[in-house]
C-alpha cells in the first residue's frame, strides 16, 4: 500500500516526539512495524542524525517520563534502584527474581532517577536508609549463621577424626 508523504511525516513526527510508540502507531494507523521503523530511520538520516543520535533521542524520550510496568509503583521502582546499589550481586539477583524485575529495566530507572534528582523526596531517602540498614543487618545475620555452622562442622569433623583414632588405637568398642 502506498502512503502519502504528508501521512508519513505526520506518523514519524508523532514517533519522534514520543507521542506514540511503534506498537501504538502500528495499531492506530494500520502500518507495519517494518515500515514505521524504515520511515523513522529515513527521517533521522535526512535530518543528518546518526544511529547513535537515534539511540540518544530514544533514551531522552524515556527519560522525560518514568515508565513503570503494570502493578509497579514509583516507590517500588526507587526501592529496586536502591537495592541494586546496596545489595551484593547474588542478593540483588534474588531480589529481582522475587519481584519479577529485569536488570536492564532497573538500570533504566536508575538513569531516570539520576536525571531527575528532585523526584526523590525525604520519604524516599528514609526508605533507602531503612533498606541499607536492613541489608547490613541481613548481611551480619548471614555471617553470624555461617560462622555458627562452620564451627559446628569443624567440631563434628574433629569428633569424627578422634573417634576413628581411638578405634584404631584401642580396637572396636565392646558392648
Amino acid at each position: 500500500m502506498r502512503y502519502s508523504e504528508e501521512f508519513k511525516n505526520h506518523v514519524v513526527s508523532r514517533l519522534l516526539t514520543g507521542e506514540v510508540t511503534i506498537a501504538q502507531a502500528q495499531e492506530q494507523y494500520g502500518v507495519s512495524t517494518f515500515s514505521l521503523r524504515e520511515w523513522r530511520k529515513k527521517a533521522l538520516s535526512q535530518a543528518g542524525e546518526s544511529s547513535t543520535a537515534e539511540t540518544n533521542a530514544q533514551e531522552n524520550l524515556q527519560m522525560s517520563k518514568l515508565r513503570l510496568p503494570k502493578g509497579v509503583t514509583y516507590l517500588q521502582a526507587y526501592e529496586a534502584v536502591a537495592a541494586k546499589r546496596l545489595l551484593s550481586e547474588t542478593d540483588y539477583g534474588a531480589y529481582c527474581r522475587k519481584n519479577g524485575l529485569v536488570n536492564t529495566t532497573v538500570e533504566g530507572w536508575a538513569k531516570w532517577f539520576a536525571a531527575h534528582p528532585d523526584a526523590c523526596n525525604s520519604e524516599d531517602l528514609q526508605t533507602e536508609r531503612q533498606l541499607r540498614v536492613q541489608a547490613q543487618r541481613d548481611a551480619a545475620a548471614k555471617d553470624k549463621e555461617l560462622a555458627r555452622k562452620d564451627k559446628a562442622l569443624s567440631e563434628t569433623a574433629t569428633m569424627l577424626v578422634l573417634a576413628k583414632k581411638a578405634q584404631a588405637i584401642w580396637g572396636a568398642k565392646e558392648s
